[in-house]
């Protein structure tokens, strides 16, 4: 059964020494009207439900199967929750840039997961191999002109 839980909303950069005790919590703010719920990652099913909000946009929740929850993802949550901070923080890229590269790891993280595919930052060799087959289904869809190529150009 996919629900949401609870909710700890964190703001970037991060303030010093503020320790992530419960990373499947976590939804990161970049900029006041960019968030992305990084949570999800600690759990292998998911999915997404889009809903209207108050002021009339539309918003993804992302709902989990609480049974699906991964331990051993937490630690790669608090890595990008550290590394995202760092990259704004020292102003090497803007919360803007930074919170599209995230969409775009959670893309690519959930259709790892909808593919079966094991947790792909558990080796740097896997990675590759996961991250090949994502690129394989990508060309495909251009293939079938399901997306354009600079769509799966940014995609990746």
């Amino acid at each position: 059964m996919f629900t949401d839980r609870s909710t700890i909303l964190i703001n970037l950069p991060l303030r010093d020494n503020v320790e992530i005790s419960q990373p499947e919590n976590v939804i990161l703010r970049f900029t006041s009207d960019i968030s992305h719920d990084i949570r999800s990652i600690c759990f292998t099913k998911r999915i997404i439900k889009s809903r209207i909000n108050e002021s009339n946009t539309s918003k993804a929740q992302r709902l989990v199967d609480l049974t699906s929850y991964d331990k051993s993802r937490q630690q790669t949550v608090v890595d990008l929750i550290k590394y995202c901070s760092d990259a704004i923080g020292y102003a090497a890229f803007s919360p803007t840039t930074i919170g599209s590269h995230v969409y775009r790891l959670l893309v690519f993280l959930n259709w790892a997961d909808e593919n079966g595919y094991d947790f792909a930052f558990k080796d740097r060799k896997r990675a590759r191999h996961i991250l090949q087959k994502y690129i394989d289904y990508m060309r495909e869809r251009i293939h079938h002109g399901k997306i354009k190529n600079n769509t799966a150009a940014t995609a990746q």
